[in-house]
């Protein structure tokens, strides 16, 4: 068999990647031939990277929610639809504790509101629940979203069920870093397409409502837990 062309001497082996310019070849050492669409580089298709194929390890073609949903590591929840008080603020949040032992990779934040106004995301380090006055906890319905899981999520997700002040913000803590706008009763997606909110142990996300009058509003998360 003739030796092919334009080989680098120091590229004889599998596991050395050519530049593809022409000079360099990921060559076969049984054959002495450069691996091409005719002559593909074997792979073990159970194992990528040293490690068993998994939600963590996904096969490169399937994307990370997907993985996350077959591994059970993929939630949703929701306040389900509720009425604010008047001028104040309302808020929901999603919340990784310490000692958790997994990172919440949020992917998905759906406020509602019938009401045009505007509200913040704020980067907390405290749960809201017990450190914000004027917070009254009220549990968020969750789910997974393969429904063959029944257990219960690490992330504490929660609203208030009451009103906080600005004042009673301004103690709590945190720092805002969006600012977006609602339409009466048009639901919004405000995690971007492609993008994704990292949260590890004892850091959260809180969403702060403002309203100017008693209105109907709901929130509704979407996180992977890994």
């Amino acid at each position: 068999m003739p030796t092919p062309t334009n080989v680098n001497p120091e590229a004889t082996q599998v596991g050395l990647t050519g530049s593809n310019t022409g000079n360099e070849y990921l060559i076969d050492p049984d054959t002495g031939q450069p691996y091409d669409a005719a002559h593909p580089l074997p792979v073990d298709v159970a194992r990528v990277n040293g490690a068993a194929l998994s939600y963590s390890n996904p096969d490169i073609t399937q994307d990370q929610v997907r993985a996350a949903t077959i591994a059970g590591k993929h939630w949703h929840a929701t306040t389900g639809l509720l009425t604010s008080g008047a001028t104040n603020f309302r808020g929901a949040q999603i919340f990784n504790p310490a000692g958790s032992g997994v990172i919440l990779y949020v992917y998905s934040s759906i406020p509602l509101n019938n009401s045009a106004n505007a509200h913040t995301y704020r980067k907390i380090t405290q749960n809201a629940n017990g450190n914000l006055t004027g917070w009254t906890d009220a549990a968020m319905t969750s789910a997974n979203m393969d429904f063959g899981v029944s257990a219960s999520p690490l992330a504490v997700v929660s609203s208030t069920s009451t009103d906080f002040t600005s004042a009673n913000l301004t103690t709590f803590g945190g720092t805002d870093f969006e600012l977006i706008g609602t339409q009466n009763n048009v639901a919004i997606e405000a995690v971007t397409n492609g993008k994704f909110i990292r949260i590890p142990e004892g850091k959260g996300l809180l969403f702060v409502l403002k309203q100017g009058a008693a209105n109907n509003w709901g929130m509704t998360w979407g996180w992977l837990e890994y």
